[in-house]
């Protein structure tokens, strides 16, 4: 019975026990489903709201004792005090507008400033864009109303100088006269008479063909009303028949006068009278710039073609042909054909020989002209003598003028290698073959060239000292220029 009855209060025990537990189990529980619910009706409204709230409105104070305590064997819990209440404000405040809610939000915020900054930038820029604009309108417009305006007066009294000189006679210098109207015309038809043309055949010689003829075309200018013709060398060279064509179409046999290499001239002759000769000018009081006009028979199929320019330049030291020569240069039309043709000035005056033109896929108006005062001297001299008199050293040399030449014959320096004495002079004065001639005078002599452009500006009888080079040393020869044999 004992047992029984342990076991019953045992039973009472664990019954009262568990009882108890489930009186635990439920003190504990119905708080943590009512915090759950609370935490659902919160979830329901809008998390910022409830920040608002709990940012600006006091906040309840918390429980000193949250959690769970201990009483003896018996364990008490108690719920955490809630951070804040919620009250009818709250409730409220769930079913307020949300544009009234965002202004009653914005009235608490501070707001950004607003920045002008850029707007401030665009318009200043706009502005001064603008008046730039209307600065350089303004500024252009000033500059042509002053260019029209000088180039207006410019005009003016340019076209009060034509008719001041329209019928005022030429001036003293005929290549500055200012052509009116149709005043060229005239000038040109009042001297293309005195232009010719010339055709020459010339025999050749070849291994595969033997002897065979050659044809070349030129121009000359009559200086004579009997029929002598200035051309150039190189048109008649080694010709053996010349014919003239006059401007009206009249053919002429011609026979050689004489003849100069070195300047390029040469003189014929066709049997005529009564022939239109030029009127010869000069070439000392031309100016660059000086208007020209050329006459001549271009491509030799187009006799008495007229071109005009003006002076480029009034010397220029050219090389044509091993040959240096001191030339006009034009920018005139000259082709192939107008060599010997005449350059004349608007005063229908022969101021010229064409003789040359550069030739090049970029070259275009660089034409060169025998100044007259240097042909008149020599065609003088052709007419009376039938050739030039040059003063001559007396020798036959080799220019040494690089440095192969100087290995190849054995000498230390630049100059003429002398390889024959003929003048007589020279042989007396002592100047032997083998000598090497580096200086004439007081000038340097690197080459043939300017030993012949040394004596191109001497005079026959003209006393000259040789310096040569002789087995390693220097010799000073002095003796007189020769004139050369034709």
């Amino acid at each position: 019975m004992e047992e029984e009855i342990r076991n019953t209060e045992t039973e009472e025990i664990t019954e009262t026990s568990e009882n108890a537990e489930e009186a635990e189990t439920t003190e504990n529980t119905e708080p943590v489903e009512e915090s759950i619910n609370e935490n659902e009706e919160i979830t329901e409204d809008s998390t910022p709201e409830e920040t608002f709230e709990n940012k600006y409105e006091p906040q309840p104070e918390k429980s000193p004792y949250p959690g769970t305590l201990s009483r003896g064997d018996t364990r008490v819990s108690w719920p955490e005090t809630k951070t804040a209440e919620k009250s009818a404000n709250d409730i409220e405040l769930k079913f307020e507008d949300l544009t009234k809610k965002e202004t009653v939000r914005n009235s608490v915020e501070p707001q950004p400033k607003k920045s002008y900054s850029a707007l401030v930038l665009c318009v200043w820029m706009a502005i001064t864009i603008a008046l730039c604009g209307i600065t350089g309108f303004m500024a252009s417009r000033a500059g042509y109303n002053k260019a029209y305006s000088q180039l207006k007066n410019d005009l003016d009294s340019r076209i009060t100088a034509l008719e001041n000189k329209k019928d005022s006679p030429a001036s003293q210098n005929p290549g500055s006269v200012t052509v009116v109207n149709n005043e060229l015309a005239d000038i040109v038809e009042g001297i293309q008479n005195t232009v010719v043309e010339i055709y020459t055949e010339t025999v050749q010689y070849s291994l595969f063909y033997g002897d065979y003829v050659t044809s070349g075309a030129g121009s000359g200018v009559i200086i004579s009303s009997d029929g002598y013709i200035v051309t150039n060398n190189h048109v008649i060279e080694n010709a053996k028949n010349i014919n003239v064509v006059l401007h009206n179409g009249e053919k002429h046999e011609a026979v050689l006068v004489g003849t100069d290499q070195k300047s390029d001239v040469a003189v014929i002759k066709i049997e005529a009278s009564g022939l239109q000769e030029a009127k010869m000018g000069t070439s000392s009081t031309l100016r660059v710039g000086d208007a020209c006009i050329a006459i001549g028979n271009p491509l030799g199929t187009l006799g008495g073609s007229v071109t005009t320019g003006i002076i480029s330049a009034l010397s220029r030291d050219i090389t044509i042909d091993g040959q240096k020569m001191n030339l006009m240069q034009t920018d005139t039309a000259i082709n192939p054909g107008n060599s010997g043709g005449g350059l004349f000035n608007l005063a229908g005056e022969l101021i010229g020989v064409v003789n040359a033109k550069s030739t090049g896929d970029n070259v275009e108006g660089i034409g060169f002209a025998i100044p007259i005062d240097v042909a008149r001297n020599i065609v003088n001299e052709i007419r009376e003598k039938g050739y030039v008199t040059r003063p001559v050293l007396g020798i036959r040399g080799v220019s040494i003028e690089n440095d192969r030449y100087k290995r190849y014959y054995e000498v230390n320096n630049y100059g003429v290698l002398v390889r024959e004495v003929s003048g007589k002079n020279a042989k007396a004065a002592g100047l032997q073959e083998g000598d090497l001639i580096i200086a004439m005078d007081d000038r340097t002599i690197t080459s043939f060239e300017d030993l012949t452009d040394f004596l191109n500006n001497k005079k026959v009888g003209d006393r000259v000292t040789v310096t040569v080079e002789r087995k390693g040393s220097e010799h000073k020869i002095a003796f007189e220029l020769e004139a050369n044999s034709n």
